[in-house]
């Protein structure tokens, strides 16, 4: 269907997975008539990295067991939204539980150590204190304010909150092309035509803003991109896949595990992920590998049968930091985020969507914070 609305939006955000709809929640409360548009249906099975079913929220990352500022804001940011979410009577999936890593050698036990004798939010559990159902032959770091999201929850509490503060959400939508008017506006468009000297959008027109925000992860980004006549180089990411496990059986884990293989358990079912590989790499065994490597950390596991599985693909950059990068006026990149999205996509929703508001937006090239 031809869409014929004059209607220009403040900004058009491209993408519904987590970065997509917490920049479009974080627009509306700033005050912005911003549109998303999504391919797929809103939290569909097959929606990239977002659609996994349980995500940690763990800003200490890494072998070193360190946090970079920006992980421990967004982790701050993520349980206010929490707390806002369940204000407006809506069920985010949540739980401020706690989580742990656990140390798999001497060297790293006394590094991890140390750094919760100097850090408030961590504590260091020796040996034998964590106790069953896990096993920590060299003690735990436990991360008092870490805990789990129900990703699902979650997306849906972020689409129904964007929709309750004015944001317009279109989905089974997919934006092919992008052309920018002489009036400075931009339109999506529904298709796209690639030639070797040049590149132009045509079809129906999806959506009109001045502002276009692609949050599309690792998707393809829109192949018909173009500005005064020449195409928009766009940002190299690095993809790879991984995988969750559902597991039927098994005990309660009073905290979560975080770390290279992570998971959580509660009520009967487990959780298990990990993993990066090419993306096209299909890999059988994955799941059987997950489940034995996080019985090393909770023997009780061992035994419990697959339930489900989920692969998902994600994206990163060399740093492996978020990237927010202006791409041409008007244009911006948003994501990245690669295991960070539940973490991080809110902070930096608020920080891009503050300087929308104080019209800053334009005034030169942003870098991501931190780096």
């Amino acid at each position: 269907m031809r869409i014929e609305s004059p209607r220009v939006h403040d900004v058009a955000v491209v993408g519904g997975g987590v970065a997509g709809l917490s920049l479009t929640r974080a627009l509306a409360r700033a005050g912005a008539d911003v549109v998303l548009v999504e391919r797929t249906a809103l939290g569909a099975p097959h929606r990239g990295a977002s659609s996994l079913p349980l995500a940690l929220l763990n800003p200490w990352r890494g072998r070193k067991g360190a946090a970079h500022p920006d992980d421990l804001r967004g982790l701050a940011t993520a349980w206010r939204w929490s707390g806002a979410l369940t204000a407006e009577g809506l069920e985010p999936g949540a739980h401020r539980s706690g989580l742990v890593r656990i140390a798999t050698s001497a060297r790293q036990a006394r590094a991890w150590s140390d750094r919760a004798a100097r850090e408030p939010s961590l504590r260091w559990l020796p040996p034998g204190m964590l106790g069953a159902p896990y096993h920590a032959p060299f003690g735990a770091l436990r991360v008092v304010d870490g805990g789990r999201i129900d990703a699902p929850r979650w997306m849906a509490s972020l689409a129904a909150s964007a929709r309750a503060h004015g944001s317009t959400l279109r989905s089974g939508t997919e934006v092919r092309g992008l052309v920018q008017r002489p009036d400075a506006v931009w339109e999506l468009r529904r298709a796209a035509v690639v030639g070797v000297d040049d590149v132009r959008a045509e079809g129906d027109v999806v959506a009109r803003a001045r502002l276009v925000a692609s949050c599309v992860g690792a998707d393809a980004a829109p192949e018909g991109v173009r500005q005064d006549g020449r195409r928009i180089t766009w940002p190299e990411r690095v993809r790879t896949r991984g995988e969750v496990v559902t597991l039927s059986g098994g005990p309660a884990l009073p905290w979560p595990v975080a770390g290279g293989v992570y998971g959580a358990a509660d009520r009967g079912t487990a959780w298990v992920g990990g993993g990066h590989r090419h993306p096209d790499q299909d890999d059988p065994s994955a799941p059987e590998r997950l489940r034995a490597a996080f019985a090393w950390s909770a023997p009780a596991m061992a035994p419990t049968d697959v339930a489900a599985v989920w692969s998902g693909v994600r994206a990163k950059v060399p740093e492996a930091r978020p990237q927010v990068l202006r791409l041409a006026p008007g244009l911006w990149s948003f994501g990245a985020f690669a295991g960070r999205g539940f973490l991080c996509a809110a902070d930096e929703a608020e920080a891009w969507a503050s300087r929308w508001r104080a019209g800053a937006l334009d005034a030169g090239p942003h870098r991501p914070r931190g780096t």
